[in-house]
Formats: structure tokens, sequence, C-alpha cells
């Protein structure tokens, strides 16, 4: 429609669109408009947001379902008459969609279960308790900057219910698609160990009733050690003997149903350890089909899945990095600085990039390494140049780390409108990157929260 001059009907019939299409779309019919909201007016919908967002973080989460009637409520609470409400039937289907459009931070998910007990027992006060046993520990035998000496460890289950979270392809509109199970139903539980220094140890094997042939052993994880119980579960005795490997250690345990934001390897590894599981198990049941992976093939299986799951990526916090441009006031010269924040081990190389080549390091100002008062550390580094300087070349900071398995670029955009602080009259912008985690805040300060899921606590 570009062209203007040309008949509707030539247009049509040269690039397959209906006539009238084309004239509707010439009178404007289908022009976007934003779509008002005619049921309930911005501070009642702004209202119902907050109530959205208050109960999903208390554990209590709301449906599409539930958020309609409070909303038809809301209407019928205002006195209002609304001719376009049906007080009767509720709100449409269209207004929900709609009120997605308006408040795009609204999301859909699928909740996690999480018991009462949990939910009340991670506490602040519960957290800080532990925090502080830690840090008198690291004091007293002076752990910090030694990671390879501060462990984690934890058990995990597999068997009983199998539920895999992969989409799978079937015909369009089949209603049922099953899978058939290739695991066994036996419990078996898995412990493992690993230190902040991104290192793990070969992993306990707890088996039922009794340990399979002797070929698990020899297909199994190297240097793995195997135990037996009644239910194939942890017990105290097996706990003792596996920890008689150690040797001058201090245990800290952690508050009682707190583990689902204090452990981490259950935050961190044991979710990719079960899905590469699953997906070896599942793969060599398209190969045979009569397999299935039971207490004998089941060593085999676990020693490629803790290859892709126990590694120093998953296992060790990731650096986030931040770059920022600032024009400092009365003098036109600018300082480009760049931060790393919130990571472990202490070990990190930064490295600023000017057009593609590293900037000499007898330019580069700052560069200590300070603690966050977490036991993470952060990094500062800066460079003073010209404002006409910083405008004519590409900056990019670098990060090297344990955790990542490639190094961590942040580009500072030439396009990027800089804010103009009217009180300071000078500019900042700032380009931020972080490795991919759990936790995808953009906050540089480093809290009790984030640490607590950190490898080394």
């Amino acid at each position: 429609m570009e062209d203007k001059g040309k008949p509707t009907g030539r247009v049509a019939a040269q690039f397959h669109i209906p006539h009238t299409t084309l004239q509707d779309r010439r009178k404007g019919r289908y022009a976007l408009q934003p779509h008002p909201n005619r049921a309930l007016m911005p501070d009642e919908e702004e209202a119902l947001l907050r109530y959205i967002f208050w109960m999903a973080a208390h554990a209590f989460p709301i449906t599409k379902s539930v958020a309609l009637v409070l909303a038809i409520q809301i209407c019928k609470a205002s006195g209002r008459p609304n001719p376009f409400v049906n007080m009767e039937k509720g709100l449409s289907k269209m207004w929900w969609s709609r009120f997605r459009a308006r408040r795009p931070t609204v999301a859909s998910r699928r909740a996690n279960p999480l018991e009462r007990e949990r939910l009340h027992g991670a506490t602040v006060e519960r957290v800080d308790e532990l925090f502080h046993i830690c840090q008198a520990l690291y004091d007293q035998h002076e752990l910090s900057g030694t990671p390879e000496l501060i462990y984690n460890c934890d058990e995990t289950g597999f068997g009983d219910k199998g539920h895999s979270k992969q989409r799978i392809l079937c015909h369009k509109g089949q209603r049922c698609v099953y899978a058939q199970q290739v695991t066994t139903r036996e419990h078996i539980t898995v412990h493992c160990c690993a230190n902040a220094a991104g290192e793990s140890i070969p992993p306990f094997v707890i088996f039922r009733g009794s340990f399979p042939s002797t070929a698990y052993g020899l297909e199994g994880p190297q240097n793995a050690l195997y135990g037996v119980s009644e239910k194939g579960y942890m017990d105290s005795d097996l706990f003792l003997k596996w920890l008689g490997h150690f040797v001058m250690i201090e245990v800290v345990c952690l508050p009682a149903h707190t583990t689902h934001v204090l452990q981490p390897l259950d935050v961190a590894v044991y979710g990719s350890l079960k899905a590469a599981f699953s997906r070896l198990a599942r793969n060599m049941g398209l190969v045979r089909g009569d397999l299935v992976i039971g207490k004998w093939q089941f060593s085999a299986v676990l020693k490629y899945a803790l290859e892709e799951a126990c590694t120093p990526h998953n296992i060790i916090m990731k650096p986030r990095v931040r770059l920022l441009q600032r024009i400092l006031p009365g003098s036109g010269a600018a300082k480009v600085t760049y931060l790393a924040t919130g990571f472990y081990p202490c070990h990190i190389n930064l490295t600023l990039l000017r057009d593609g080549q590293p900037v000499s390091d007898h330019q580069i100002t700052g560069g200590e390494l300070l603690p966050n008062g977490d036991e993470t550390y952060q990094m500062r580094k800066s460079l003073e140049v010209s404002a006409e300087e910083l405008q004519h070349h590409h900056y990019t900071c670098t990060a090297e780390h344990l955790s990542l398995d490639n190094k961590l670029d942040t580009d500072l955009d030439k396009g990027s409108q800089i804010r103009v602080d009217k009180g300071s009259q000078s500019t900042v912008s700032s380009s931020y990157s972080a490795a991919p985690s759990s936790d995808d805040s953009e906050k540089m300060e480093v809290t009790r929260e984030d640490t607590a899921m950190s490898p080394h606590h």
C-alpha cells in the first residue's frame, strides 16, 4: 500500500490479496488502536495487579479464572453502570488478553508445590543465624580465599514416579500421548558432594535391599561408593561411614525446611542431573524398546549424567558484570568503568577492549579485589578518556571466571541513549550482562537471598 497511485484491483491481483481487504486497509478500518479498559478504572486495574503479585509472592498464587472473578467483583462493587460488561456472565477472554497486553509484567507459570513447613521455615532470622555460624567458622579456620576447603553435600532420589518436562511431537488434536516408562520405580539414592571451587567428589550410590550384579561398579562413575539400605534411602549409619572418608571436618547443618532455598545442590545441580539422566534413559529406550533402566544399568547411565551436571558452570557462583560510562562535569573527559560482582572463588580476569583490542594496563585504574560481606567478591576497574574518544570507539568488557564455560562479554553500545542527570550535571549510561543462572535480577548489590543459593555455604 506504499504506492497509493495504483488501483486497488491491480495491487490485489499482483500480490494475491483480497480486493476488499485492501479497500478496508486504505479506509483505515484495520488501523491499530490501543484497546481502552472499559471494565475497570486504571486505579482499580492497578489494585488487581498488586493483589496478583502479592499473592504470588506469599505462595498463594491465583489463576486466570480467579482473577476474572475478582475483576467482575470490582466492577460490581464500584456501583457505576457499565454497558460493556455482562455482570452475570463476567468478563470475556478478550478482556483478559487485552489486560495481559496492557500489563506485560504479568506472566503465566506452573506453580511448584511447597509444603507449609517450608513456607514458614525459611525466615530471615533463620537465614541470618546460619550465616553467622558460617562466618564464625570461616574466621576460626581462616577459610576466606580457600574455596577448595568448603564443601556441601546432599542426597537426591531416583525412581518412584518419573515425569519428563520435555515436549514431544504427536498428531495435532490427539488428546493424550503416553510415554513408556524406561526407568525402574525402585528407589535409588545418590549422595553428591562438591566444594566452592567447583570440584566434585565421586558420588555415594545407595541401592534398595541388595546390590545388583558385580558389573555395576565397573560401569559406574569412577571411584564411586556403593551402599545398601532397606528402602534405598540414606540413613545415619551410611552417612557416618561416608563421612569417615574426610579428615578434620566441621559439619554445619542447614535449618529444617529451608533446603529449597539454602541447599546449593538442590538449587543448582540436581535439576540438571535428573534432566540429563531422564534424557539419556529415554534416548536409550528409543534404540531398544524392551530396555528398562534398573539397578543393573543405573550406575552406567548415572556416570554420563554426572559428567553433564556436576560441572563448575553449575556449581560456582557466577559473576555479574556491568559496564558504565560517565561524562565528568566541567572537564570534558569521560570515564568508562567496568564492574564484576557476586562471584566466588575470588580469582577473576577482567579485560577492557577498545575496538576489539585490549587496553594497556597502565591506562587502567582500580582493580582491587573487595569482599561483599557474604563470601562473594567484587572488582572494579576504570579508564579515563576524552568525550570525543568515547563516541568514536567501541568498548567491551570481557570476564573470565572458573564458573564460566566461555568468556562473558559486555558491550557498551555507542547508539544507546545517554541519560543526563541535571542535578549532578553529568551523563551516565550503562550496559549489563549476567551469566545464565536462577537469579536474573539486574541488582548489582549482593543480598543474603542471593548468597543463600551459593554453593559455598
